[in-house]
């Protein structure tokens, strides 16, 4: 398999929200390479300074981040990004020193690790001659190799068929039937809750728990959790991972097309309202272009014409407001219904206080109807 890789150095100004807001249809072409590119085996690696400025669409499609250092950004922001607390987040802002970073890459493990590296030395001053006599050196030593296996990251291979889940010595923790049957419970149909999934499976709610975490500690699925607002206090939902999907697919699971260009959550929310769109007997399109502001998705009366505009918004909520403040100054509004789905309570929360901060108008703030994911759900 061939991939083609794209270096972008110091791409603090390329990759800013800015360039999406600039360009028409509300993607720029970097961002527009991040997930298009995906289909076609065309990976970007972007080297930038900052994380808080950069484009949401970029951000949803990064599969790893290496972290040497984020001196400028907020303590939120960082601990949002790689799921730390703020001690943790603390650290990787203002403790990293040369020869040291963060990583977290999901796929292979769910949570942000501490490496080191040694660091090259360089005697002097490296003129031109000295260059070329070193570029040859490492040119003719170059070669290529395949991909290590995802085994040496402890991740569980996919069995064999008929070899009931036990995996070949030495290859790591096997996925077991019971387990592949709740991957595809997760995998089929409308997005459910961790409950809906359990009650499918028919098993114990104890077992079920058990299932759920071999899973996630074979890295075929990870857990996502939603504060509701009401009693209760949360609803969780499992993503299947790439790991997941390898085994899914070699069962004849094909993984569904993206309703949008978001992450797992964004990607959650849009297929929430699409079935939410059908028990209404609602047209429903997503990420639609008004008038140069892209919108997540448009609902449509079939039988008056009527439309409700919906933006979804996951982990950014400044961002949200400037989509907001845009999407008011179209004609369309005027008339219009406009619908955030917000990721949980905490996002509506700071969603209210920078509308309060930016003293945005009253009549703005009134027309937007600010909904959380946990509302999509249909018991």
């Amino acid at each position: 398999m061939n991939v083609t890789l794209f270096i972008i150095d110091d791409s603090t100004l390329g990759i800013q929200q800015q360039r999406d807001w600039e360009t028409p249809g509300g993607v720029s072409p970097i961002a527009e390479c991040m997930f298009m590119g995906q289909k076609y085996k065309i990976g970007v690696l972007i080297i930038a300074h900052l994380a808080s400025a950069m484009s949401h669409i970029i951000c949803q499609n990064i599969r790893a981040w290496f972290i040497t250092g984020l001196p400028g950004e907020t303590i939120s922001v960082i601990r949002n990004l790689l799921g730390m607390n703020s001690e943790q987040a603390e650290a990787t802002r203002s403790s990293l020193v040369r020869g040291q970073f963060v990583c977290f890459n999901p796929l292979l493990w769910p949570r942000a690790v501490y490496a080191s590296f040694a660091q090259p030395v360089i005697p002097g001053i490296c003129d031109e001659s000295m260059r070329k006599v070193h570029l040859q050196v490492f040119l003719a030593a170059v070669k290529t190799m395949p991909p290590a296996p995802l085994e040496v990251f402890g991740v569980a291979p996919v069995p064999a068929a008929g070899a009931q889940g036990q995996a070949a010595a030495g290859a790591g923790k096997a996925v077991l039937p019971e387990q592949v049957q709740m991957l595809v419970v997760v995998a089929s149909g409308v997005p459910k809750t961790a409950g809906k999934v359990y009650e499918a499976m028919g098993s114990s709610r104890a077992q079920c728990r058990k299932m759920a975490a071999a899973l996630e500690a074979a890295g075929a699925m990870a857990v996502h959790r939603f504060s509701t607002g009401r009693v209760g206090g949360q609803i969780c939902f499992f993503e299947v991972l790439d790991h997941g999907w390898t085994i899914l697919e070699a069962r004849g699971t094909s993984r569904p097309a993206a309703l949008t260009n978001g992450g797992f959550e964004h990607e959650l929310a849009a297929q929430l309202l699409k079935a939410e769109a059908k028990r209404n007997n609602l047209a429903v399109q997503f990420e639609v272009d008004v008038g140069g502001v892209r919108v997540d998705a448009v609902m449509t009366d079939k039988n008056s014409g009527s439309r409700i505009y919906c933006q979804i918004g996951i982990s950014r909520p400044n961002h949200e407001v400037d989509s907001i403040e845009k999407f008011f100054t179209l004609p369309v509004s005027q008339n219009a219904r406009f619908v955030l789905i917000a990721r949980d309570v905490p996002f509506t929360r700071e969603m209210t206080k920078i509308f309060k901060a930016r003293k945005i108008a009253d009549a703005i703030v009134r027309r937007v109807h600010m909904r959380v994911i946990a509302d999509l759900v249909k018991e």
